[in-house]
């Protein structure tokens, strides 16, 4: 798993390259920890190069929901591929999470 950042006012932008399983949730999780405290105000997690994720990383981005949100700030996933979006709906994570389908989504207003 390879992790990029972008930044664009209080939009941050981690996107996950390749596979994102259980031996990197972990990884992802503090990486993701170090954004938000590095002053991240709203976080998105791009999974748009994403090929596969399991119920590992969903629990790494609970975490990371809550202490963005408990912080009073903004989290949110970007996943266009249904093939990836499908472990949110079926956990019912897609009605906790904003997600988006478009990194110009991502950057207006909350959904």
């Amino acid at each position: 798993m390879e992790l990029t950042t972008r930044v664009s006012g209080p939009l941050t932008v981690v996107t996950v390259h390749e596979d994102a399983d259980l031996a990197t949730a972990a990884d992802l999780r503090t990486y993701l920890y170090d954004a938000l405290e590095g002053g991240a105000t709203h976080l998105v997690v791009d999974l748009s190069a994403t090929t596969f994720v399991d119920s590992a990383v969903l629990n790494a981005l609970i975490a990371v929901h809550r202490r963005a949100t408990t912080a009073g700030g903004r989290f949110g996933v970007l996943c266009p591929d249904e093939r990836i979006r499908r472990p949110f709906e079926v956990t019912g994570l897609h009605e906790v999470f904003e997600m988006y389908s478009s990194l110009a989504q991502a950057s207006g207003p909350p959904p």
